[in-house]
């Protein structure tokens, strides 16, 4: 079994956010490279695993993480997208680690 996700904090020990990091964890976790690193990794995982659960699906971001598929139920993202491309080829146990 394993469940996870990708973890990028913001905060430091103190709880303190700086806000050019903000942007750049916002801009890296919205990105395309991160939905391409998502389905390498879940795919990956998937052909290990006998069962496998992504931690969260819709969870805004704060300084202590941003761990869902979705910021909101409105907005898709590349992660939520790998997501379900890796789903469906365990389904169609169509599994291929990169």
């Amino acid at each position: 079994v394993y469940e996870g996700g990708q973890h990028l904090v913001l905060a430091n020990s103190g709880g303190v956010v700086d806000a050019t990091l903000h942007t750049a964890i916002s801009e890296a976790n919205r990105s395309q490279r991160m939905g391409d690193l998502y389905q390498s990794f879940w795919t990956q995982v998937a052909a290990r695993a006998r069962v496998v659960a992504a931690y969260d699906l819709v969870d805004k971001n704060s300084a202590y993480g941003y761990w869902g598929a979705f910021e909101t139920w409105e907005r898709s993202t590349p992660k939520w997208t790998a997501l379900a491309n890796v789903a469906q080829a365990v389904n169609r146990r169509n599994l291929t680690p990169a």
